[in-house]
């Protein structure tokens, strides 16, 4: 099971698959939902819509896509020694690393 599937039960309390018993074989397939729920991490979402909790999360400004930090109420960026606002104008969620990947 991947770490997004695992991050879809913990969130939904719901399974990502259903296993069909046919005659010839077992088939797995991932639920509508689950599709529907990937797809929606995969959606820029507008600066007027927050991010729930203060983190790191892509942003993209008029002429650039970065990584940037979220404080909980605005996107910032590190810059030399100093930390600074940024005109963003969307944003999309970083999946979470694998288990035992360090970032």
């Amino acid at each position: 099971m991947t770490e997004l599937m695992k991050r879809y039960e913990a969130e939904t309390g719901r399974k990502p698959k259903d296993l069909f018993m046919g005659s010839e074989e077992s088939l797995i397939h991932f639920t509508r939902e689950y599709v529907e729920w990937l797809e929606a991490q995969l959606t820029w979402r507008p600066v007027s819509e927050k991010p729930e909790n203060a983190d790191y999360y892509l942003v993209k400004t008029p002429n650039f896509i970065f990584k940037a930090y979220f404080d909980g109420e605005k996107f910032v960026k590190v810059v030399g020694q100093r930390l600074v606002g940024l005109l963003a104008t969307h944003w999309l969620p970083i999946p979470p690393a694998p288990e035992g990947v360090i970032v």
